[in-house]
């Protein structure tokens, strides 16, 4: 629901928006988002890594599972979405 709301306020002022999502720590689920936008759109532009999660815990309670969830969201869903998006912005 946040989302369409942020894609009601952008159409609302003029602009175009897409709402995708997927599990960016995946790269194959990734690859799959960023060929679809693609097919549709022609191309991307601009990419803004904004998906971040976290799991507010003391490091001393936090779970080894917990802190995987963050590094794999954080730091490989980066990864991701830069090495596939870059393939196509380098063209």
């Amino acid at each position: 629901e946040a989302a369409k709301s942020v894609a009601k306020e952008i159409e609302d002022n003029g602009g175009s928006a897409k709402i995708c999502q997927c599990d960016i720590s995946d790269y194959e689920s990734t690859k799959q988002m960023i060929e679809n936008i693609i097919s549709e759109d022609g191309a991307v532009d601009i990419l803004v890594n904004n998906a971040g999660i976290t799991k507010d815990n003391l490091m001393m309670r936090m779970k080894p599972e917990e802190f995987d969830v963050v590094i794999a969201t954080n730091l490989k869903g980066s990864f991701n979405t830069m090495q596939v998006v870059s393939k196509y912005m380098i063209k």
